[in-house]
């Protein structure tokens, strides 16, 4: 139940390569990504359809670790935090980050606390333009910033460029 979504067709892609291979895909991912079934995957419904038992043993632990992956705990932190089904595909779960959920009652409380881990930022807001005819710089505007080689080579460990 804790398995990321799976991305069908799009699965190991990054945006760019969604952009370039699928773009009427990428699209409707936009205009909807909360519903949007990726080819032969899944969607966040279908996510929240597969964590409902999940989610009714959490309500009842007092202490509990999870690990999953961005979509599974924006479902859950989503739940917790009483945030409208819209908002759940929108969470900002970072990568490399625990995050304390504290409930009592029907209150929570979250805590992220960063590893100390190099790491890209994942995190897209949805787009203002989500149109299917929408030209490809448009579609990756919100698109964040990653880097193809985030640890140091030996060059730049001693120095020489």
């Amino acid at each position: 139940a804790l398995n990321e979504l799976d991305a069908g067709v799009c699965e190991g892609l990054s945006y760019e390569e969604m952009q370039d291979k699928f773009p009427q895909e990428f699209a409707w991912r936009d205009q909807d990504k909360l519903r949007y079934r990726y080819p032969w995957g899944e969607s966040y419904v279908d996510i929240m359809a597969r964590l409902a038992p999940v989610l009714l043993e959490l309500e009842h632990e007092n202490n509990l670790l999870t690990i999953s992956h961005q979509a599974v705990l924006r479902c859950i932190l989503g739940y917790f935090l009483n945030k409208s089904l819209d908002e759940l595909p929108y969470l900002n779960v970072p990568l490399h980050t625990v995050i304390k959920l504290t409930t009592e009652g029907y209150k929570s409380s979250i805590e992220f606390i960063k590893l100390n881990v190099e790491c890209v930022d994942t995190y897209r807001k949805q787009p203002k333009n989500c149109s299917v005819a929408r030209s490809a710089e448009d579609a990756l505007l919100t698109v964040p910033a990653h880097f193809d080689n985030i640890w140091p080579t030996p060059k730049t460990l001693i120095g020489q460029h």
